[in-house]
């Protein structure tokens, strides 16, 4: 099965028909997660049978793709920049679901992961204290008792200063897998993607930000007066990025649950700055995107069958006139992940079938 294959019909409109400059954005809540979502867009981008990137749906379907689209198959790179999961994660959920090796990948340079969760991490000293600790257990006042004799047998052979430099070199990695942000400073952020972009063996590039909001949670900005305008620069970073000449489309995956609707908040209930930077930040995407596909769970709750909803509604950035648009229309569909990593998708007077 084909890595296209695995991405369900009623989807494909919005994965496989991708306009050029345009935002995609992915919400979640907690208990419905969109990472299948940015998977299918990984395969979608990234697959050998895909030169589906800026086509549309009938060209894709019509089975005969011009020299240009095989040029664009070819051409089609990915930058995934996630602060919330680290490589092993979508490299094992990308070979499940559609059978991609986001490592070979790398190496060829036609995907990039640039990790934004280590330098979101504290780093651990250790303390004087805890090194003497440490010193004075490692010097035992007596060597320990050999209580077995060892194994009688030939004595090994002797290492050359060439095999042990082979054997050294053969256990290290042969290409870097992943790229760690120097720090949350978006400034630094923004180096390190567009440093990533201009370094793909592709002059396309699809750029999947997972997550960028944890940065308002993580740190206090740097450059920026008060956290507020920490969310206006933020959005200021993501648009420049679109700017960038060789990204052809971004797909953003934001939680949508983070901060409680008014109705849902108790009456006594002040806002945190955190909780206005995040709102404030999650609505102005929504105005600069194209394209806006929401997971929830069902109203009635939980259900075996049934995983969520996704509702597709056009964004503030939408355009009629824009030819690429014109196969994106909204609609209220039902999904279910399996285990396997397959997923299926109905729409909500349906069945599963």
């Amino acid at each position: 099965m084909t890595s296209t294959s695995r991405i369900p019909q009623h989807l494909a409109p919005y994965i496989n028909n991708v306009p050029n400059d345009s935002l995609i954005l992915l919400t979640n809540t907690l208990s419905n997660s969109t990472n299948w979502l940015v998977v299918r867009y990984l395969c979608g981008a990234l697959s050998n049978d895909a030169s589906n990137l800026g086509r549309s749906l009938s060209q894709v379907e019509s089975g005969n793709p011009t020299a240009a689209d095989a040029q664009d198959r070819q051409d089609v790179g990915v930058i995934l920049v996630s602060w919330m999961r680290d490589f092993d994660f979508w490299k094992a959920e990308t070979r499940r679901t559609g059978g991609l090796d986001l490592a070979s990948l790398s190496q060829k340079k036609k995907f990039i992961y640039i990790d934004g969760l280590s330098s979101s991490m504290p780093t651990v000293s250790t303390s004087p204290a805890t090194q003497i600790r440490d010193t004075h257990v490692l010097k035992q006042p007596f060597p320990s008792v050999r209580t077995t004799l060892p194994a009688r047998g030939p004595p090994p052979p002797v290492q050359t200063p060439v095999q042990a430099a082979s054997a050294t070199q053969s256990t290290l990695p042969a290409t870097k897998l992943a790229i760690n942000l120097p720090s949350t400073d978006l400034k630094n952020v923004r180096a390190a993607i567009e440093s990533a972009i201009a370094s793909l063996n592709t002059s396309s590039t699809l750029l999947i930000l997972d997550a960028p909001d944890m940065i308002l949670a993580l740190r206090s900005s740097t450059s920026c007066a008060s956290s507020s305008s920490l969310s206006s620069a933020l959005q200021s970073m993501i648009l420049s990025l679109r700017l960038n000449s060789r990204v052809h489309a971004t797909v953003l995956n934001l939680s949508s649950d983070v901060v409680p609707l008014p109705s849902a908040r108790p009456e006594q209930h002040i806002p945190s700055q955190l909780e206005t930077d995040s709102q404030a930040f999650l609505v102005g995407m929504a105005h600069s995107a194209d394209l806006v596909i929401s997971a929830r769970g069902l109203d009635t709750g939980a259900a075996g069958d049934v995983g969520g909803v996704l509702r597709v509604t056009k964004g503030g950035a939408y355009e009629d006139e824009n030819e690429g648009f014109k196969e994106w229309k909204e609609q209220e569909l039902l999904y279910l992940v399996k285990t396997d990593g397959s997923a299926k998708v109905w729409e909500r007077s349906a069945g599963v079938g």
